[in-house]
């Protein structure tokens, strides 16, 4: 009885030892990959494009991307379904995100350079082309993406706008439309 008892337990974890495997290769987040070198990581990637990946995300090269709504529009267009998009437009993407909502507070910027832009009138062309983009895209992932990036630098009064997107008949839209939404309504 005793060996029949072992027998089983032996079995029964190898048996766990297959299925975990398995479960492993379930949640491969690189579906078209063959091997880890076909799917460098992001800090791979980071760090073999540290030089071109500085120059995209300057400062001038950002101020570019929301200069007006044309150029904001053509950015986000180059989000793409999942897995598809260019990384070194999506690192951009964020990038733009995180510049207008950073403030400029220099004196002498402000009294000399007084014809530019101000980080309020970027960050008004660029969330109302998340806005737009989030609307019409026919991608679920797209759609997604632009929610995700309005939730770092949307105004409140956008949550009106993106609680019409709960309405999607994706899930995952749905669900964050209304993240978004709320997170929006919160903020001052």
């Amino acid at each position: 009885m005793k060996n029949l008892l072992m027998v089983g337990v032996v079995f029964a974890a190898v048996v766990a030892m297959g299925a975990d495997t398995k479960k492993k290769d379930a949640y491969d987040i690189r579906p078209t990959a063959a091997a880890a070198a076909d799917a460098p990581s992001a800090v791979d990637w980071q760090n073999a494009n540290d030089e071109t990946l500085a120059e995209a995300t300057s400062p001038e090269s950002l101020a570019a991307f929301v200069r007006n709504e044309d150029a904001a529009k053509a950015l986000l267009a180059e989000v793409k379904g999942a897995y598809s998009s260019d990384p070194m437009k999506l690192m951009q993407i964020s990038a733009v995100s995180q510049f207008v909502m950073s403030t400029d507070t220099s004196l002498c910027r402000r009294l000399f350079l007084f014809w530019e832009q101000t980080r309020d009138e970027q960050r008004q062309i660029w969330t109302a082309a998340l806005m737009a983009a989030a609307r019409s895209a026919t991608d679920s992932y797209v759609q997604v993406f632009m929610l995700d990036q309005l939730r770092w630098c949307g105004y409140p009064r956008q949550a009106p706008e993106v609680s019409v997107l709960r309405a999607s008949s994706d899930k995952a839209v749905a669900d964050m439309a209304e993240l978004v939404a709320k997170e929006l309504s919160r903020a001052r």
